[in-house]
């Protein structure tokens, strides 16, 4: 039945190309990290490698490592250290979690829309530079990136079955315990479910459930972080004070560098994107409430998705 799958996958001639492109991808990246395999690492890639050593080593570093930073990423590394005591093989973890991101942007496109779009934006994440450089860089930006991104494919898919929201659940835990920020994921969702079900999502029985595993899960981190740390609360409270600059200010300073990031030609076929879907999804907002365009929906949850992580 699985390599029946595989034929059937392999047959359509844009999963084809789906795969060379995230073949290439993977080359390219690849390149660069072998390329230069032992660059030194930056301040919070070597809090994350010393911690993950010590939890795969048993050692002491509890005193340096600050509560406030995720743990998920050092635990992942701590295996890898421990299999092949290689920081090298940490990097090609990252590199395995861009190629995650990657393939969701096709499998996400192709649910939305078509193929060809699909394959656009596939071809577009592939040879994104911040991506490529973050992918050999011992850091929770691409991990965390493809946590959402697989987080966003199995909703789409627990829409169509509801057993998916149970992996759903655990989804949205890794990705909370990949990056703190992650945690916006749950009003992200619930938006969808309001615009598209109204409140009779919360008779839902395997929602409830997505929601407890969610909750066991983020729970018994905490429980760990109070029992091996002290000041916990006074210490996540003061996340950034005395070094994040004016709300303001930041903004400015992140808006003037945005064009930067992504570069013109990706900003110009970014905002000719945005623009437009903005725009549909303002104009047909009571459209999309009574159910009557899909497209309009489906526009509606990337927005909600894109516009919070920008």
């Amino acid at each position: 039945m699985f390599k029946d799958k595989i034929n059937k996958f392999l047959s359509d001639k844009y999963n084809k190309i789906f795969l060379a492109i995230l073949i290439t991808a993977a080359l390219i990246r690849l390149y660069f990290l072998f390329s230069n395999p032992y660059q030194p690492l930056w301040w919070d890639e070597s809090e994350y490698a010393n911690k993950a050593k010590s939890i795969a080593f048993n050692t002491e570093y509890n005193d340096l490592w600050s509560p406030r930073k995720p743990i998920l990423l050092p635990l992942l590394s701590s295996i890898i250290f421990k299999i092949f005591e290689s920081e090298l093989m940490v990097k090609l973890l990252i590199v395995i979690f861009s190629l995650i991101t990657i393939s969701m942007v096709y499998f996400i496109g192709k649910k939305f829309y078509e193929k060809k779009i699909a394959l656009i934006a596939t071809l577009f994440m592939s040879v994104l530079w911040l991506d490529i450089f973050f992918s050999n860089r011992l850091l929770t930006d691409v991990p965390s990136a493809a946590l959402v991104a697989l987080t966003m494919f199995s909703f789409i898919k627990a829409k169509e079955n509801n057993n998916y929201f149970y992996l759903l659940g655990i989804l949205i835990a890794l990705s909370y315990l990949m990056r703190v920020a992650n945690i916006m994921l749950i009003g992200i969702l619930l938006i969808n479910l309001l615009i598209t079900e109204r409140l009779s999502f919360l008779k839902n029985k395997k929602i409830w459930t997505s929601a407890i595993i969610t909750a066991v899960i983020i729970g018994s981190y905490f429980i760990w972080l109070f029992t091996n740390y002290e000041n916990v609360v006074e210490r996540l409270a003061t996340l950034g004070e005395g070094v994040t600059p004016p709300f303001i200010s930041s903004l400015f300073s992140y808006l003037s560098r945005f064009p930067s990031y992504l570069t013109i030609p990706f900003l110009i076929t970014f905002l000719f994107g945005l623009i437009p879907m903005l725009i549909n999804v303002i104009l047909g907002f009571d459209i999309m409430l009574k159910g009557k365009d899909k497209e309009l929906t489906n526009s509606s949850f990337l927005l909600a998705w894109i516009l919070p992580y920008l």
